[in-house]
């Protein structure tokens, strides 16, 4: 791919519906720049021939673009869930650190507001599932993903919402203030 680094990330899709979300959410990357603002680029996607698999290509995260080699069995990449256990082992954090983190979280409230404008939701947000990007916070992970009103398969549950709100922007925004708490 251009010789960029890139990562393979094989899917698994629970049912048709989130099959038909994904594809809504690569078409959305293929069309628009206010996407590709929000996601990973993603260099090639496909269904596997193996059953509801889903294959992408997507760029590598700021820690991986230089080229190093890599150790794939200890590499940790450069998320957001890795940026905040960098600051709490800093202890108390600086006043400049938390702005940053309020910044962050704004960001993801974007790329969240992004999704939900477009019908979806990606149900399982959690720190681990955004990484940066170009310097910017982007979703890195869409196995959760499906349509406003579709009942989630599965989520984390240190950042699932009350029953009655799975499968609306508030579950993603329940897990942002989760977040915040942290």
């Amino acid at each position: 791919f251009n010789g960029d680094l890139v990562i393979l990330k094989l899917l698994r899709l629970r049912n048709a519906d989130q099959a038909e979300a994904m594809k809504k959410a690569i078409a959305l990357h293929e069309k628009g720049a206010e996407a590709r603002e929000f996601m990973l680029p993603i260099y090639h996607a496909n269904t596997c021939q193996q059953g509801a698999l889903y294959l992408l290509v997507v760029a590598c995260l700021d820690d991986c673009v230089s080229g190093r080699q890599i150790n794939r069995v200890l590499y940790q990449p450069k998320t957001f869930q890795r940026w905040m256990d960098d600051l709490r082992m800093k202890g108390s954090l600086p006043p400049q650190e938390r702005g940053a983190a309020i910044e962050h979280l704004a960001t993801i409230l974007k790329v969240l507001d992004f999704f939900h404008r477009n019908g979806l939701v990606l149900n399982d947000v959690k720190p681990a599932n955004f990484g940066f990007y170009e310097t910017r916070l982007n979703v890195i992970d869409y196995g959760g993903i499906t349509f406003l009103g579709h009942s989630p398969h599965e989520f984390t549950q240190a950042y699932g919402p009350p029953e009655d709100r799975r499968g609306t922007p508030a579950e993603d925004v329940f897990a942002v203030a989760q977040m915040l708490g942290e």
